[in-house]
């Protein structure tokens, strides 16, 4: 199965610190780190680590070479054929400064060379997932499936989400996300458009809902959050690579949240978990499957 990302690329600065600073005020990073971000990347490097080929669709830009940003990706063994360069503007940059106390993050970021990203041409992948772009670009560009993760946007962009939506076999949102679009919404976009959308409830692990069931997943195993950065991401990408292996929802859940929480154990957006370390903690994570009782949301 091959998959394909369409992203963003960013240069991820993380600083780690006890408490956020005030106004005019500098607190020491206890510890940083420097390495490559952004939903899709993160999200192509997790299906390599996974045993998949994978694709990215996005830009970069004149500074990529001397940032060693294609070069990273190659090492992962992500197909770099599909990432175009500006020679005018920067690669993305984004600084996260992650609360150890709180356990929270606070983000600043400059899309530069993400600006330009468009998709014109169809991808040759089995499945194609969109992360965090605008609504606009999510189009079929293959014969595969087709998934979307439209992150804030679902909150800032709700009717050109929804719109968007119409597009894909199946979706994944937060709660808060979901909320912002409207479960009714979503609900009646069951077996028209979407066959399942996903939520992912942090913590509390995620659940499936289809036109008929409702399964849920969350991780029981010790969790000792160091960077929650890019666990949507390692949820997205094993959901997408273990439901398009064999295409049981239950198996592709349990993995996906029990991806997501190594992910949040490891320093680094891209850093993300192997198939063998998620298979071997996977029996941490518990299952369980109803019938669909929409009233219940």
């Amino acid at each position: 199965m091959i998959h394909a990302s369409v992203g963003n690329i960013n240069v991820d600065l993380i600083f780690f610190v006890e408490g956020m600073p005030k106004e005019d005020e500098s607190v020491e990073a206890k510890e940083s780190y420097v390495g490559l971000g952004g939903a899709a990347t993160n999200y192509a490097i997790g299906i390599r680590r996974l045993g998949f080929p994978s694709k990215l669709v996005a830009y970069v830009g004149k500074d990529a070479k001397s940032l060693g940003v294609i070069e990273a990706l190659e090492k992962e063994g992500v197909d770099t054929s599909l990432i175009k360069v500006d020679n005018e503007r920067q690669t993305g940059i984004v600084v996260v400064i992650v609360n150890r106390q709180k356990g929270s993050r606070t983000m600043i970021y400059a899309r530069n060379a993400n600006e330009l990203l468009e998709v014109e041409e169809n991808i040759e992948a089995d499945h194609v997932h969109f992360s965090s772009v605008r609504p606009s670009i999510v189009k079929r560009i293959g014969k595969g499936t087709i998934s979307y993760d439209p992150g804030g946007l679902s909150c800032l962009k709700p009717v050109d989400v929804l719109e968007a939506l119409k597009k894909v076999d199946w979706a994944f949102f937060n709660e808060r996300e979901a909320r912002c679009l409207g479960y009714k919404n979503l609900d009646s976009m069951l077996g028209k458009t979407m066959s399942f959308f996903v939520i992912k409830m942090g913590s509390e692990g995620a659940m499936v809902i289809t036109k008929k069931i409702k399964i849920t997943a969350k991780y029981l195993g010790e969790v000792k959050v160091r960077d929650p950065t890019g666990a949507g991401d390692a949820f997205d990408a094993s959901f997408n690579a273990l439901f398009k292996e064999d295409g049981r929802l239950e198996k592709a859940l349990t993995l996906a949240v029990t991806a997501g929480a190594l992910k949040v154990e490891r320093i680094g957006g891209s850093n993300m978990p192997y198939k063998q370390e998620i298979l071997a903690k996977s029996k941490f994570t518990e299952l369980r499957k109803e019938m669909e009782a929409k009233s219940s949301r």
